[in-house]
């Protein structure tokens, strides 16, 4: 009989040994941008820990996590850092393999928190570069050391970036950006900008002064501007109020070069901020060739503006970002007569740039409800028992990384063309699929705990269905889109439905016609 062992192994041993004595490696990989260079390495770490790991035999794959382009100075960013630490607390790992300690993460609350977090749960982490095992007694020590290190390295790189611009901007060497009306051009690496005046461009910031100080309003201008067929500073012919307004406010267009109208609050969690003040400004006068004359950009400025009417209530409603139309652009959450309202953002912008009717939200609910009874009911009847297993099921679901993996080697297998490229929409259709399971946990969560108290009440299919409302729905709902009176519906499970939106332009009776009814 084989004595019981100590540690992470020792645990899975004990418990397992009549299945597999394996131990569950998962490894976390990151690279911070997408550069070409920076995704080689991301392709290049997830080969080598897929062969290291398989190459073992006393290992078993429990996934590759991965963060591909993100920082690792703030953790709320990075899905793959957070379902690794998800899964290690469910028990479904027992060893994590990183390259260094700074691929792990550079903030070093976040680094210590997490290492704690796992050495608490037994759970090692080896970091190659530092040769450090978590779990070994001068590891405490060294974590706190190099993990202060790695934070610092990042506080000294955005230290160091603010004061170069601080200096390029005193000198002049600003890096402006492409605005409508400029070319922009460099003579060489570190040289000043080249601006020069786009003519044709030109025409539109004028045509849009003029028309403001002629009392036309935003939308006016921009419904205008898509009339006549003019270009915006992306090529397109879409305008919009906002995008008006914004010219309007460009101190750019009379020559000038005005630095540090935002700020990095904080270099940890990359929060940007508006500058009232808090960081010093440079104004460069006559910095490039003007567009605007002085007495007419005054003269705008002085026109009374609204900043109250643009500012943004940054809810989070629940088919915000899930709702498309086929024109490209996402459903925007309104109130309309006292109803809301999901209107497509291009008509919100303009009527000339798409004609798509909104859809009100309760209508949107109720349409929605035959097709998710015809799809997670059976007979026309729930069991709120499926509902649950089918939602503890996606999420529960730990095989995200492996499953990829699995794609992946399948990918560079096989020989044909159009084997290849059937597999690789897969897996495409895969991965859009579990990024939004993933985005998804807090309304399944909340639909779990409303689905256990039905349970309790013993609720029946007309109760339940009379209780689904869009939070609730959008447990199962992960995507739309509508045309027309028509919505394509993509499910929990993967599956899609369209669903026409009944009654959507029906508009309440008018009081006069309700008295009226009551009188006979």
């Amino acid at each position: 009989m084989k004595q019981p062992m100590t540690g992470a192994a020792g645990r899975l041993s004990t418990i397992e040994q009549t299945d597999s004595p394996k131990l569950r490696v998962a490894a976390y990989i990151r690279v911070s941008t997408t550069l070409d260079i920076q995704e080689n390495s991301f392709e290049v770490q997830e080969r080598y820990y897929t062969d290291l790991i398989r190459s073992n035999p006393d290992w078993r794959m429990a996934g590759i996590y991965a963060d591909n382009g993100v920082s690792g100075t703030c953790k709320e960013r990075r899905t793959g850092f957070q379902r690794l630490m998800r899964h290690c607390e469910e028990g479904k790992i027992d060893r994590v393999l990183c390259k260094s300690l700074s691929r792990f993460a550079r903030n070093t609350l976040d680094t210590l928190d997490a290492v704690r977090r796992l050495k608490d749960l037994g759970i090692p982490v080896f970091f190659e570069k530092e040769n450090l095992d978590s779990l070994s007694v001068q590891s405490e020590f060294v974590l706190s050391t190099i993990a202060a290190i790695a934070q610092e390295e990042s506080r000294s790189i955005s230290e160091n970036t603010r004061v170069a611009y601080k200096h390029r901007s005193a000198a002049g060497q600003l890096p402006m950006v492409r605005i409508l009306g400029y070319r922009v051009s460099r003579a060489g690496k570190h040289g000043p900008p080249t601006v020069a005046i786009d003519p044709d461009e030109a025409k539109t910031v004028r045509f849009i002064y003029r028309s403001y100080i002629n009392g036309a309003r935003f939308t006016d201008i921009a419904n205008d501007l898509i009339d006549q067929g003019w270009r915006n500073v992306h090529g397109e012919i879409v305008w919009s109020g906002a995008m008006v307004r914004a010219v309007l406010l460009n101190e750019k267009y009379t020559g000038d070069y005005r630095s540090q109208k935002t700020y990095t609050a904080d270099y940890l969690t990359h929060r940007v901020k508006k500058n009232r003040g808090e960081v010093e400004q440079h104004v460069i006068k006559n910095h490039h060739e003007a567009i605007i004359d002085r007495k007419t950009w005054n003269e705008a400025q002085l026109l009374t503006f609204h900043p109250h009417a643009w500012r943004s209530t940054g809810n989070t409603y629940p088919f915000t970002g899930r709702l498309h139309c086929t024109c490209g652009a996402n459903y925007q959450r309104s109130n309309s007569q006292s109803r809301f309202r999901w209107m497509c953002g291009k008509r919100k912008m303009s009527r000339k740039l798409c004609d798509a009717e909104g859809v009100f939200e309760d209508v949107l609910v109720e349409s929605l409800k035959p097709a998710f009874l015809a799809r997670f009911g059976k007979l026309g009847q729930l069991d709120i028992k499926a509902l649950l297993t089918g939602l503890k099921t996606v999420q529960d679901f730990d095989n995200v990384e492996r499953r990829r993996v699995m794609l992946k080697r399948q990918i560079a297998t096989v020989s044909s063309n159009s084997a290849r490229e059937e597999l690789e929409a897969r897996l495409a259709s895969q991965e859009h699929l579990w990024n939004l399971q993933e985005q998804d946990r807090s309304w399944r969560a909340e639909a779990i705990e409303w689905l256990k108290g039905m349970e309790d009440r013993r609720a029946d299919t007309a109760q339940l269905m009379n209780a689904l409302d869009a939070a609730l729905l959008r447990a199962w709902f992960l995507d739309g889109t509508i045309d027309g009176d028509r919505l394509t519906v993509l499910w929990l499970d993967g599956n899609q439905d369209e669903v026409r939106l009944e009654g959507n332009r029906k508009k309440p009776a008018r009081k006069a016609d309700r008295k009226g009814e009551n009188e006979l």
